[in-house]
């Protein structure tokens, strides 16, 4: 192990360890699959909001309500069977909702003198601190170009942003390069 440490330099060994970090995230992010994987890939039951959960229900009465074919609205959508064989089980609204990096709090009304139904949905504000847990990893390759002359250069890198704050992302983040040179730095970053 000495003998490798001196051939090496600390330099070469940083660059080793960065490189064995980054070729380990790489294989795992490849394994593990798209993080913009919907967080409910299928249609599922939703219970309610907190603040709404344990407040009192009741019955009322509707003369008619109007749905959409089951049928049609099934192959279109490509509901559950739980959903589209259920006699008992009727299609009364439906809405898609925009992405979004917060919550968003949705809830069906219905109108009790034309019977239809309606989703509204509203989106909550993100808060100002919040810790995050956003991974990227990915390589550049191009021209570089200096004073002496266009060169090709390639780099791997890797971004950890761990926190938010309002619109600024604080992230850790790491370069290798073909010279070879790393970096390991933090970072600060406006989206929007």
């Amino acid at each position: 192990m000495k003998k490798i440490f001196n051939a090496l330099g600390i330099k070469g060994m940083i660059i080793v360890v960065l490189s064995a970090v980054i070729a380990f995230a790489l294989i795992k992010g490849w394994y593990a699959g798209n993080s913009n994987t919907p967080r409910l890939p299928e249609y599922a039951s939703l219970p309610a909001e907190k603040p709404v959960a344990n407040l009192q229900r009741r019955r009322t009465a509707v003369k008619e309500v109007e749905v959409y074919d089951k049928k049609s609205v099934s192959d279109v959508l490509k509901l559950p069977e739980n959903i589209s064989n259920a006699p008992e089980k009727e299609i009364t609204a439906n809405a898609e909702i925009p992405a979004y990096k917060g919550k968003t709090s949705v809830i069906s009304v219905i109108d009790k003198n034309t019977g239809r139904s309606e989703i509204v949905a509203k989106q909550k504000p993100l808060p100002l601190f919040e810790f995050l847990n956003e991974k990227e990893i990915g390589i550049r390759y191009g021209y570089q170009f200096s004073l002496a002359s266009p060169s090709m250069a390639g780099e791997i890198y890797g971004r950890y942003t761990f926190a938010r704050l309002g619109n600024v992302h604080i992230a850790a983040y790491g370069v290798i390069d073909n010279k070879p040179t790393a970096k390991a730095m933090i970072e600060g970053s406006y989206r929007w």
